[in-house]
């Protein structure tokens, strides 16, 4: 299970970006265009699997792999591991030191796994692993570095809702989400589930 600790305080796309691609001079619809800024990135991040901006999550499992193998964390790209806690037998939480483990980068996967010095886990019926996620350059301060194909599909998803604000059927055709934003978000799923 994966719970949103704190939500991203930015959009993937600026609204001043949505509004030149929408070609919106005012200000009169900003709320309504930023609903559908909050909305499509939602998709993108969902259909993704990824987090796309700095944004804080727990994540919980039935306790650490009993052969000593690695936990893959979630919602790539990961920023930093906050803490991980453990617990057993629904006692209190125990932090884990942060010296007994260690993130490796060099798969397709973040994983979490032991440090070489203390080699195994604790024994454990829940843990919680506390993270930042998002595509972030760390510089100060810290600036989102959304892909570009993934904005492009953000902004093709934001100018469909806009320009369709009800259910549209057109004679006996029903009229979709853009296809051009699937194709340009598909090369950086890692959740690829049934679609």
């Amino acid at each position: 299970m994966i719970q949103l600790v704190s939500a991203p305080e930015d959009f993937a796309v600026s609204l001043a970006e949505a509004k030149q691609h929408l070609r919106v001079e005012d200000d009169a619809q900003n709320t309504l265009i930023e609903l559908y800024l909050q909305a499509a990135t939602l998709a993108a991040e969902n259909f993704l699997g990824r987090a796309l901006v700095n944004q804080t999550w727990d994540f919980f499992t039935d306790g650490f792999p009993a052969d000593g193998s690695g936990v893959a964390i979630p919602k790539p790209p990961l920023l930093e591991v906050l803490g991980v806690f453990y617990s057993y037998g629904g006692g209190a939480e125990t932090e884990v030191p942060a010296a007994s483990y260690r993130i490796d980068r060099s798969g397709p996967d973040n994983v979490l796994i032991p440090a070489e010095l203390y080699g195994t886990w604790p024994t454990s019926t829940a843990v919680r692993i506390r993270f930042r996620a998002g595509y972030v350059d760390m510089s100060e301060p810290p600036v989102n570095r959304v892909p570009e194909s993934i904005k492009a599909a953000i902004l093709l998803t934001v100018g469909h809702l806009f320009a369709n604000r009800e259910s549209v059927v057109i004679g006996s055709t029903a009229v979709d989400m853009p296809r051009g934003a699937e194709w340009l978000l598909r090369p950086h799923r890692v959740a690829l589930g049934m679609a």
